[in-house]
């Protein structure tokens, strides 16, 4: 699959090229287009695998069947791990069969918890559940197997369990990966957001409509709700915010924080913003200052860090006593004070001059920037400081 896109029918098109031997079929085309077209099936299979701190939660797609009891012995598990190497794949290291502990069942039928004993960071775990599983329908497993790479096993409040705002080393998520509950755009209404969703665990920007910057221009000029994103529940003055994101090609969007208030239709006359950006195709990307990890307009990014549209990028930012730091993947590309003679060239210099409100108040909100292009958020977490 070399493209993959939804259509304006609802359907997915995929572009194909060929790699015989090994990736393509005998006796057909190298190369192709496909259009596929949901025909209303729901396959019988995992939906999802989320790791926990004593093992692991494996969702389906539908109920299990009623009176169907499972044991340990309906569950494969093992764990390894790899040494990079030049071999394709690279042989397996430290390969262990662990032993299930318990396996329960959820009141709904559709997901399976398995306490795993043993359990390793760094690892991949393979799942197998049992080929005699069942649907609520009598439907056999579609798909039986799983691989998760177990980079850090979770802290130890499960995800069922889970308070709306968990506490780790002074960090708190502002985003549950799942609803939109806290969100909202910049002066809209909580129960009616528009334009984001949640789709795999990531709070995304989607775009329709023949011109997507509408929304964004007409809150800048006729006042209203705008396409912007805000974490409306609090404000924050000292505080380090850690997320990640990924942009569409040629797109652009940003991360701000120090938001007065709602009282401007948009998040950019008062707050400081995070440039995300496609710097090497978006118009922005000429301009010293609009580029990627920019405090935007005022501070370019030094070094550039930034990864390519499609590829995940890990933020901090951090302000203390009106020390601003920008960090893209792991690296810290802006250092400023703010309120210091510096400081007040830099914005008498910019596009920000004539905004009397702009970057003045003590604490602000956060907010994701709409700007017409498709963009994903995730992992979004803050600690005070």
């Amino acid at each position: 699959i070399n493209r993959l896109e939804r259509g304006p029918d609802g359907a997915i098109y995929l572009g194909e090229v060929g790699n015989p031997p090994n990736w393509g079929e005998y006796g057909k085309a190298w190369y192709g287009l496909e259009r596929l077209s949901w025909v209303g099936n729901n396959a019988f299979e995992m939906l999802s695998v989320k790791a926990q701190n004593d093992g692991f939660v494996i969702e389906l797609t539908q109920p299990l069947a009623e009176g169907l009891e499972l044991s340990a012995a309906d569950v494969i598990a093992k764990q390894w791990f790899y040494y990079p190497n030049e071999q394709y794949g690279g042989p397996k290291y430290d390969e262990t069969t662990l032993n299930i502990s318990q396996v329960e069942v959820a009141p709904d039928r559709r997901s399976i918890r398995l306490r795993i004993p043993g359990l390793k960071a760094g690892h991949v775990v393979y799942l197998r559940l049992a080929d005699r599983l069942r649907s609520e329908s009598g439907e056999e497993l579609w798909t039986a197997e799983a691989w998760y790479t177990l980079n850090k096993i979770p802290d130890g409040v499960t995800a069922a369990a889970r308070p709306a705002a968990p506490v780790s080393d002074g960090w708190r998520d502002l985003f549950d990966g799942e609803t939109l509950t806290g969100w909202r755009n910049v002066g809209g209404d909580e129960t009616a957001v528009q334009k984001w969703t949640v789709e795999d665990g990531a709070l995304t920007l989607v775009q329709d409509g023949l011109f997507p910057a509408w929304e964004m221009i007409k809150s800048a000029v006729f006042g209203g709700a705008s396409g912007d994103l805000i974490y409306y529940r609090e404000k924050f003055r000292d505080f380090e915010l850690s997320l990640q994101w990924k942009i569409s090609p040629g797109g652009n969007s940003g991360i701000f924080y120090f938001i007065q208030d709602e009282t401007e239709s948009v998040s950019w006359r008062t707050g400081l913003e995070m440039q995300v950006l496609d710097n090497d195709v978006h118009k922005d990307g000429k301009i010293h200052t609009h580029r990627s990890a920019d405090l935007y307009d005022l501070i370019a990014a030094d070094p550039e860090t930034v990864r390519p549209p499609g590829e995940w990028n890990d933020v901090l930012i951090r302000v203390k006593d009106n020390h601003i730091e920008h960090w893209l993947n792991g690296v810290k590309v802006v250092s400023i004070e703010r309120g210091t003679e510096q400081w007040d060239a830099l914005v008498a210099a910019s596009k920000f001059a004539d905004m009397p409100g702009y970057g003045k108040a003590e604490s602000g909100y956060i907010a994701l920037q709409d700007h017409g292009d498709p963009v994903w958020y995730r992992n979004i977490r803050v600690r005070e400081l």
